[in-house]
């Protein structure tokens, strides 16, 4: 449990190590879950800092503090679990399934998640992705 907060403030990378397990570490929901988070501490420690030093004219550096310390660590941390994903749809079956949720690296019809090392279905739930399928 500590160790799950931990990387949730700090934006832990998954790597490529998230692409052999079954339960990966990052996902779209850490991700955001993530920024939400440290933007909620920022925002408690902000407003006590204000009222506590008098810092009202500052205002400014809050919105900073946000952007430098919640979101632009979660734009990263992003553009790594999108390249990670892509990986891993064009090295797997599940990658063009129209079952698959990149977002969650999951196959929707069996609720698990996906792995180089773990296809759900063993390929018997696989059917090709439509052309204009969003995948939703």
């Amino acid at each position: 449990m500590f160790e799950s907060l931990i990387d949730l403030l700090m934006f832990r990378q998954g790597g490529e190590t998230d692409n052999h397990t079954s339960q990966p570490v990052v996902t779209l929901g850490s991700v955001v879950w993530g920024v939400l988070l440290r933007t909620a501490l920022i925002t408690i420690g902000w407003i006590y800092l204000v009222y506590e030093l008098e810092l009202f004219d500052n205002w400014w550096l809050g919105i900073f503090f946000i952007w430098l310390l919640a979101l632009f660590p979660g734009y990263t941390q992003y553009r790594t679990f999108e390249k990670r994903i892509e990986k891993l749809s064009d090295s797997t079956l599940c990658g063009s399934c129209r079952h698959y949720r990149p977002q969650g690296q999951l196959c929707a019809i069996l609720d698990e998640h996906v792995s180089t090392d773990h296809i759900p279905c063993e390929g018997s739930a696989w059917e090709p992705r439509a052309v204009y399928d969003t995948g939703d």
